[in-house]
This record gives structure tokens, C-alpha cells and sequence, in this order.
């Protein structure tokens, strides 16, 4: 599910019992929010703690051409992403056609007709290089229909630039997010938050550490042929 930072602000000011009856916001707390919130996620990449978001791309592929770069002047041109989760083709009659995107570095450059097989392609290989990302689709494309490729992926969440900007967060990051930015502004209104709001900002965190180790150990896994996808998990 989408929010706004309007939205999770209201939540996190209801934990410490500062927002009003009315619920509203006006523009200094709103300019407030907006510097606490990406204070807290700056102070997060600090402590090498990447905070993903769920965005969906599209490319055209070419007949022939099994590669496409993805990243800040790729092919696909825009954000990194940490992690592809789903991915389908649609033809030009918007029938759609589900592509794997499990599999590994050696599942694709070990086949022995990856040069010459054709066809649509049904999985994909997604290598995380940096600073541009590499999707590698087999078989290769044939040149007997035109596909769009459809990408739903994960990316690092650096800041928000409005109040009404909306991320998507995967489970857990939510809760992080709301009661730690709770922690965050509570001294703006001269509050102290509960033990229970207090005790809740530090676990959650702590599950989302947990959850970047397994991420980071789900990378190496990938290059050794096991996959997990534990941003959905």
C-alpha cells in the first residue's frame, strides 16, 4: 500500500499526542515534516541502512538484444534497483506474459544456448552492478513479435521532496518508519514519547538490520546459485 508523508507524519504525531483534534497541518509543520523525515531516513544511509521502495518501469526490447542496462543513463533510464521482484512481457494485442526473475548469475551464463537460443523470453537475470544495473533476458529475442518489458523492483528511498510524495513500503519498514519518526520529532513539541513508543522504534529497527544483513547475504547467495527474496518474504 502507497502513503503519503502527510499520512505517516499524522501517525507518527498521534504516538507522541501531538496532533490535534481536527488532525490538521499547517505550513510550518508541514516545512517540519518534511526536514525531520529526510533528517531521519540521511541519518539512516549513515548507518548503511537502506530504506526500499516498490516502483513499477517499462522498456520496449529489441529483437536480437538479450542485455539492457538499467540506472542513471541506461538503457532503462532511472534509479538503481536494489532488487527486481516481478517482471512480464505485453504484446501489442496487451496479452501479458509472466517472466521468472529468479534466476542466478550461473543459471544464465552456464546455459550452453545462450548465445543461439531464441524465442520470447521467459526468465530473467538481473546483475546488481554499480553505477548501472545489467537485465539479462532469456532465450534472446526473436524478432517474430514486439514485447514491452514490464519491471516491478525495489529501490533505495534517498528522500522525499513534497509532503504528498507517496512510497510503498515493504512489510515491516512501516512501522519502523512511523514510530521512529515519532522519536524524531517528539522534541520539536517538547514531548517525551512512551516507553512503549521508545521500545517499539528500537525493535523495529532492529528488525530492519536483521533485514539488510539478509539482504546483503541474499546478494552473495545469488552469486553462488541460491536464491531469497526477503524484502516480500
Amino acid at each position: 500500500m502507497a502513503y503519503t508523508l502527510k499520512n505517516l507524519y499524522r501517525q507518527s504525531l498521534r504516538l507522541i499526542g501531538a496532533l490535534n483534534a481536527a488532525g490538521t497541518l499547517d505550513s510550518d509543520a508541514q516545512t517540519n515534516m518534511l526536514q525531520s523525515a529526510n533528517l531521519m531516513l540521511d541519518g539512516w544511509h549513515g548507518e548503511k541502512l537502506i530504506v526500499p521502495y516498490n516502483t513499477q518501469e517499462t522498456k520496449t526490447i529489441t529483437a536480437g538484444d538479450p542485455s539492457y542496462t538499467i540506472g542513471s543513463g541506461g538503457d532503462i533510464d532511472t534509479v538503481r534497483p536494489i532488487a527486481i521482484e516481478h517482471a512480464w512481457l505485453q504484446d501489442s494485442n496487451n496479452n501479458q506474459y509472466p517472466i521468472e526473475t529468479h534466476m542466478t548469475e550461473s543459471d544464465y551464463f552456464r546455459k550452453d544456448d545462450r548465445a543461439n537460443a531464441t524465442g520470447r523470453p521467459t526468465k530473467l537475470f538481473y546483475d546488481t552492478q554499480n553505477p548501472l544495473g545489467i537485465i539479462y533476458l532469456w532465450p534472446t529475442p526473436d524478432s517474430s513479435v514486439t514485447y514491452t518489458l514490464y519491471i516491478r523492483s525495489w529501490k533505495p528511498f534517498t528522500e522525499f521532496s513534497t509532503v504528498d510524495d507517496t512510497v510503498t513500503f515493504p512489510p515491516a519498514w512501516k512501522r519502523a518508519f512511523v514510530y521512529n519518526l515519532a522519536i524524531e520529532i517528539a522534541p520539536e513539541y517538547s514531548l517525551n514519547p512512551s516507553a512503549f513508543v521508545i521500545r517499539t522504534a528500537d525493535e523495529s529497527k532492529r528488525l530492519l538490520k536483521n533485514l539488510h544483513y539478509k539482504f546483503a547475504t541474499a546478494k552473495t547467495d545469488l552469486m553462488i546459485g541460491r536464491s531469497e527474496n526477503i524484502l516480500t518474504d
